[in-house]
Formats: C-alpha cells, structure tokens, sequence
C-alpha cells in the first residue's frame, strides 16, 4: 500500500497523464478534419471514435466534429460509431470545415459534463402532476392509443403513491443528499 505522499504523486502523474493523452486525442482529430477536408475521406475520425478509451468523452469528440465540419457520424443503438460521412456542400445543412475553430477549442473543451442533480419531493410530486395533467389533456383529445389510458393512469397513481409515502419524508432532503 502507498503512502500518502506516494499516492499523491501517483494521482498527479495520473493526471498529467491524462492531460497528455486527451491532448494527443485533439491533436489526431484535427488531422482527421484536415484529412477530410483535402481528400474528401473522414474514415480516419470515424476509427479514432471507435477506438477511443472508455472515458475519454466521445460523444463530445462527435458534436466538437460536427460543429467545425460537415463531417457526420453515425452511431447503433448500444452508442456503438458505425459510419461517418461527409455532407455534400449542396445540401442546406453543409457546415464547411473550420479547422482554425476546430484548433481553438479541443473537443474536450467544447462542452461540459453534466453535473448529477437531485431533486426534492416536492419537485418530483410537481413533475408527476405536471405528466398527470399533459396526459388527461391527450386523453380528452383522443391522442391516447386504445388500451394504454388505464395502464398509464395505474402507473401515475403509483407514483404519486411513491411520492407521498411517509418512508420517503423520514429524511430530509438536505440531510440524505449528504
């Protein structure tokens, strides 16, 4: 086992690793843009998506690439890059290459993580209701499929239910976020 001051080197060459290997992934997905936009072949950014590392923040490599070229990649339902392909510049969609756009900003630094929030009771109870009432309009207006309206206002009563049981008000919200 490691000492404090081992495990903290250890966590700082970690990180530095990890910044170096983030910035190698920046550097190779600029040169994929640059190879697609001189050879009209994007294959390279579509293997370095199938490659990357778990972690490494690859749906954000997918928007950083369709944000600063015409380049669109394609992913299964498992999340899973299956093809890529080049926008045509005839249609209304094409977003020209911007490589210096792409430099500026690592796809790393284009968007954020999302933070994990929790929400009251109370802001659950709202939701619920919310759904409950969206869902009565529907039904009134015959947007519901035959056969599904019992089974949907079975499950809102559960929640509801859920919602309002004592065993979910015995900790305060402050409290159990803690």
């Amino acid at each position: 086992m490691k000492t404090n001051t081992q495990f903290k080197s250890a966590v700082r060459l970690l990180v530095k690793a990890a910044a170096t290997l983030q910035s190698k992934i920046a550097d190779l997905a600029v040169e994929c843009l640059e190879h697609a936009k001189e050879h009209g072949d994007a294959s390279r950014l579509l293997y370095l998506c199938q490659q990357m590392p778990k972690g490494q923040r690859v749906q954000a490599l997918k928007l950083w690439a369709s944000n600063y070229s015409p380049i669109v990649l394609t992913t299964d339902t498992n999340g899973n890059f299956v093809s890529v392909k080049i926008t045509p510049t005839t249609n209304k969609t094409y977003k020209p290459f911007d490589i210096e756009g792409a430099t500026a900003t690592p796809y790393y630094d284009l968007t954020q993580e999302n933070k994990v929030t929790i929400m009251s009771l109370e802001a659950i109870e709202k939701a619920i209701l919310g759904y409950a009432k969206r869902f009565e309009k529907a039904t009134a207006e015959g947007r519901v499929k035959d056969g599904e309206a019992e089974l949907i206002k079975q499950r809102i009563a559960r929640l509801e239910e859920a919602v309002r049981s004592p065993l979910l008000t015995l900790v305060p919200m402050n409290e159990a976020a803690a």
